[in-house]
């Protein structure tokens, strides 16, 4: 009774011990130099210009990206803080840490649930999870909530399922919890389609460890599990209304897009093996999968050799375990295995949960084969350990470092563009020199433009061909982050003369009589208010104002006696317009 109390408070220090460190190895995440960056941009824009009822809808209207859970936290981070993209990525870490701790309580209960005693499999598997690197850049970007939040979802999914069997009086209301949380991981991330697959899987080796039934007994008995169907219903529903759905610019249709679907056997197999190489790929700082090479063959041996071992088990000692856990394994990535040509780190997050699993059922086996707990306690410090140095492996060194330079960029720039004075409404903004996609401009193009300026009527041009001087606009350099303005106009505040009235006169003929005899001369434009003068070759004349920006004014009899021209200019102020000449025939 002792050695299992002292057991079970080591199993709490190590259990914050991981939380510690999983906040400690991903600490640069709150750090100044990681800014808003790349697709964040793009979400920061849809939420500041959308109100709450436009970005939600029930039922998805479109294939991909239409995922309003998610976009409704980042619009509550962006209502919350602004631009304080510190304050923005403590909700991620946070959100992170809660889905160690989602995934720390699932697996407890399920080892309750099958009454299998391994308590350090749990804190093996969340070392992984939490701490390991590979998988975390779900975790470093606005972006990138919709895996992080799905994840949670996905994780409150499979811990209120394991409680509705383990507290019966609450069945009923655990099932529609069960179902709700489903709808909002669907509606946050589409990789939570395949959670019913995985739920399918945890009641077969649930049967397989409790009551060692065959498997055509097992998929028999799924009959009687309601909860299974009703959710199997709507994964399905749910499959074949986004199937029907259009998607952005044909984006999963157009063969050479990264989003391009295939569902030919032989491409999703071949994306399912590159992701569980990017998994344990420590070298590369890529985001994606590039190409085969010697530690990639390698890789996917050691993944044939642990699946061999996983069949052995089946086979020999019919356990069901670590075959059905690979299963799960793959259902988690099914989601995102027709994209052929793209696998990205960022997918890794909510398959990662299963990853660990499998991985922390083989490490535990070792853990099991030693004889004293202070060995056993010692096997998952050096693990923490491992987690926390891979982050200072090369390539994830690496990826952080370009990351975070690309981030520093888009900070100078983003506070080089607050010192900018505000373009006109509707005015359009030229970016001459971008170099490459990799800054602060690139998503919309300019979305950056109308957050920071709080106009959505801004439009953006990049390595503008030609600049249309004639409108408002604004001409900025960009040079490695640093944005310089080397022109502007503002037509909305420039007094401009559109036409005037006549605009040709008749040498000695009166012309706009007015009943004191004299001619009188209207002159309609742009910015015309009280106090604006009609100034006719460089004499100030007395001028009525009308409010529909028209200015009168009576012309000397003198001015168009003989044949010429007359000049005519608009001021006000200190202001003047341009002219514009009347001929005098």
């Amino acid at each position: 009774m002792k050695n299992k109390n002292t057991l079970m408070n080591w199993e709490k220090i190590i259990f914050f011990l991981i939380l510690i460190v999983t906040f400690i190895s991903n600490y640069w995440i709150v750090s100044v130099r990681n800014g808003f960056i790349f697709d964040d941009y793009s979400w920061l824009n849809t939420v500041k210009f959308s109100d709450y009822s436009d970005i939600f809808n029930f039922i998805p209207q479109s294939k991909y990206n239409d995922r309003p859970i998610g976009t409704i936290f980042i619009k509550l981070l962006f209502d919350s803080f602004g631009m304080d993209y510190i304050k923005h990525h403590i909700w991620l870490l946070l959100l992170h840490t809660i889905n160690t701790m989602l995934l720390f309580s699932f697996i407890k209960n399920v080892l309750k649930a099958l009454n299998v005693k391994a308590i350090f499999l749990p804190l093996i598997i969340i070392v992984i999870f939490g701490i390991f690197p590979r998988s975390l850049m779900a975790v470093q970007w606005e972006a990138a909530i919709f895996d992080l939040l799905g994840a949670t979802f996905i994780l409150l999914v499979l811990n209120v399922y394991v409680l509705k069997n383990l507290i019966v009086q609450y069945r009923v209301f655990h099932t529609i919890i069960i179902v709700i949380l489903y709808y909002l991981a669907l509606r946050t991330k589409e990789m939570a389609l395949t959670l019913p697959i995985i739920l399918l899987i945890y009641e077969i080796m649930k049967l397989s460890i409790l009551h060692k039934l065959s498997l055509k007994v097992m998929l028999r008995s799924m009959k009687q599990h309601k909860l299974l169907i009703v959710l199997f219903l709507i994964m399905i529903s749910y499959f074949l209304l986004l199937n029907h759905l259009p998607s952005a610019d044909n984006m999963t249709e157009d063969v050479t897009s990264p989003y391009y679907l295939s569902f030919n056997p032989i491409d999703i197999f071949m994306s399912l093996l590159k992701y569980l190489t990017l998994f344990l790929n420590y070298s590369t700082a890529d985001f994606t999968f590039t190409k085969f090479n010697k530690l990639v063959i390698a890789l996917i041996a050691v993944y044939m050799f642990l699946i061999f071992i996983s069949l052995h088990c089946l086979i020999k000692k019919k356990n069901y375990t670590l075959i059905l856990v690979c299963f799960a394994v793959a259902a988690a990535f099914a989601p995102v295995l027709p994209m052929k040509n793209m696998q990205h780190v960022l997918y890794l997050y909510i398959p990662s949960m299963f990853l660990s699993i499998f991985f922390g059922i083989l490490l535990n086996y070792i853990v099991s084969r030693l004889k004293l707990s202070s060995l056993k306690i010692s096997f998952i410090l050096v693990l923490i350990s491992c987690g926390y140095l891979l982050t200072f492996s090369e390539g994830i060194s690496g990826f952080r470092e370009y990351w975070m330079s690309v981030s520093d960029n888009n900070r100078i720039s983003i506070a080089q563009l607050n010192q900018i004075k505000k373009p006109e409404k509707g005015a359009t903004i030229y970016i001459e020199n971008i170099k490459d996609s990799h800054n602060v401009f690139y998503y919309g193009p300019g979305f950056v433009n109308n957050i920071i300026f709080n106009d959505s009527t801004i439009k953006t041009i990049l390595n503008p061909t030609n600049i249309d001087k004639q409108k408002s606009h604004i001409v900025l350099d960009y040079d490695n982050g640093f944005v310089t303005e080397i022109e502007r106009r503002e037509i909305n505040q420039e007094l401009i003369i559109e036409e005037t009235y006549p605009n040709k006169i008749i040498a000695g003929v009166a012309f706009n009589k007015q009943q004191s005899g004299n001619s009188a001369l209207a002159v309609k434009g742009l910015n015309i208010s009280i106090g604006t003068k009609i100034v006719a070759n460089d004499i100030v004349l007395d001028t009525i104002v009308s409010n529909d920006n028209v200015a009168t004014a009576v012309i000397p009899n003198s001015m168009f006696e003989n044949k010429g021209v007359i000049k005519i200019q608009l001021k006000s102020g200190n202001q003047m317009s341009k002219e514009k000449l009347v001929t005098v025939d």
